[in-house]
C-alpha cells in the first residue's frame, strides 16, 4: 500500500454488485479509502456525510439516476473528479450532467 494515495477518498457507485466490489477492490489494494453504494439515494446519503475526491458513478442507478448524483457530487465539492459509466451502448453529453 502506497502512503500517498491513503489521503484521497474514492467512492464508487454502482448497481451491480460484483462490479462495484471489483472497482472498489483495485483501489483499496492501492491504498486509497474507498466507500460503495449500490444504490442513488444511498450515494446520495454519502456525499452529503462525506467529502471525495473521486468518484465513479453508474449512469443507471435505482432510486435516483446518475445525472442526478453528478449534478448533488458538483454542488457540494466543485473539486471532485467524477467518472461516469454505463453500460449502455451510448455516449452520454457531458453538457447533460452539468
Amino acid at each position: 500500500m502506497s502512503l500517498r494515495n491513503n489521503r484521497y477518498r474514492i467512492l464508487v457507485s454502482d448497481r451491480e454488485k460484483n462490479t462495484r466490489d471489483a472497482v472498489a477492490e483495485i483501489f483499496s489494494d492501492a491504498g486509497y479509502k474507498v466507500d460503495a453504494a449500490g444504490s442513488g439515494s444511498e450515494t446520495i446519503e454519502m456525499l452529503t456525510r462525506q467529502s471525495y475526491d473521486l468518484i465513479f458513478c453508474d449512469l443507471d442507478l435505482p432510486k435516483k439516476s446518475g445525472f442526478e448524483i453528478v449534478r448533488m457530487a458538483r454542488a457540494l465539492n466543485r473539486d471532485a473528479r467524477i467518472v461516469v459509466t454505463s453500460a449502455q451502448g451510448e455516449p452520454v453529453k457531458s453538457s447533460t450532467c452539468q
